[in-house]
């Protein structure tokens, strides 16, 4: 007798994918043994993917589990990944020079700093040099701004507001959640829903 079955993937009461499929309702296992390569396909090896895209994979999977936070801290891991590793290498390779590894950890200048009202210039530098005060992070919108500055592709697309407010977007409650200080039932789907098509367009404009 044939059996009709299905596999359905849902998020909570909405399915969104039902593959059916049907048999005899047996199950053979055969006594010979079948090699498959997770590394190829059709003859072709498969690169592993970027962190930043295995990270993103995760934020989506949370999300259709309806792990809303879970998913947006996730998807703030895959943002900073993503930045790390793709967005400041273009910065470097694009500046010619100006900047080089690891320039978003440079110690800022003194005219920048927040407290050089309270110090002189060679207090500041003291400081540096005995490691009082450290190399601080530059901030996401600061390296966009810079990669907005020196890669056309990117401002011929995108103007500096709109990258500021896909930014914004995406790291919306991140601060408040990675801290405890959020409540979590009060994210919605469709809000998280939003934070990563934001993601998703960033990457389409730069990649």
């Amino acid at each position: 007798m044939i059996q009709g079955h299905s596999i359905k993937y849902s998020a909570g009461e909405l399915v969104f994918r039902d593959i059916p499929f049907y048999d005899r309702g047996e199950m053979i296992i055969s006594s010979e043994k079948f090699e498959v390569s997770l590394n190829k396909q059709n003859g072709m090896l498969i690169e592993d993917p970027p962190l930043y895209k295995k990270l993103f994979m995760d934020a989506q999977t949370y999300l259709l589990n309806q792990n809303l936070s879970s998913s947006i801290l996730l998807l703030n891991m895959s943002f900073e990944s993503f930045t790390y590793t793709v967005v400041c290498k273009k910065i470097i390779k694009l500046s010619q020079g100006t900047y080089s590894d690891d320039f978003y950890l440079k110690e800022q200048p003194y005219k920048d700093y927040f407290l050089n009202n309270y110090l002189t210039k060679d207090q500041y530098e003291d400081a540096i040099r005995q490691g009082i005060i450290k190399p601080n992070g530059m901030s996401q919108y600061a390296i966009y701004k810079l990669l907005h500055n020196y890669d056309s592709s990117v401002s011929n697309k995108i103007t500096k507001t709109r990258l500021n407010k896909l930014i914004s977007s995406i790291r919306k409650n991140r601060n408040e959640i990675s801290h405890g200080n959020f409540d979590t039932t009060k994210l919605k789907y469709n809000d998280v829903s939003r934070q990563i098509q934001s993601f998703t367009e960033l990457v389409s404009i730069i990649n």
